[in-house]
């Protein structure tokens, strides 16, 4: 999982564990079955109380993040 340089200043987000206080406020994407795998948003709830504000599928075979080479299948967003 990522988020963009300034989504993780303004949340003062250095890890996943960081995401259970604003998770509210943020919208995840990622493949449709992200919905449904055991460490997708359940597991983002389990593990980390990570309950988003939305999620978003994308068929798109990932997403190319800013300044990154790494093609990821999930990624935070903010709105």
């Amino acid at each position: 999982m990522v988020v963009t340089s300034g989504t993780a200043e303004q949340y003062g987000l250095t890890s996943i564990a960081d995401l259970a206080e604003v998770c509210g406020e943020l919208v995840i994407a990622g493949p449709p079955e992200f919905a449904e795998r055991a460490y997708g948003l359940d597991g983002l709830e389990e593990k980390y109380g990570c309950v988003p504000e939305s999620f978003e599928p994308i068929n798109d075979g990932g997403c190319q993040c800013p300044k990154s080479t790494a093609r990821i299948p999930e990624v935070l967003c903010t709105r």
